[in-house]
């Protein structure tokens, strides 16, 4: 599965989140607050078995940003 796709399906089966676009901020657009963000965060890195730095995630506004450091922790 891609990981857009898989982000998109871990943002609607914990968020209900749904029909949106990937530059579009994770918490003023999609309204995901902190907690709703930690276990955002949590889900991600369980899915794809990482880890991303506290420094890194502070830089990730949106799901495009995820996209790319996922990618690029797979690599």
């Amino acid at each position: 599965m891609a990981i857009e796709e898989t982000l998109r399906n871990i943002l609607f089966e914990k968020f209900n989140v749904k029909d949106f676009s990937i530059t579009e901020s994770i918490e003023s657009d999609l309204g995901l607050d902190s907690l709703d963000q930690v276990e955002l965060i949590m889900s991600i890195e369980d899915t794809y078995d990482l880890e991303i730095p506290d420094d890194d995630v502070m830089q990730l506004k949106n799901m495009k940003d995820w996209k790319a450091t996922v990618g690029n922790k797979r690599s």
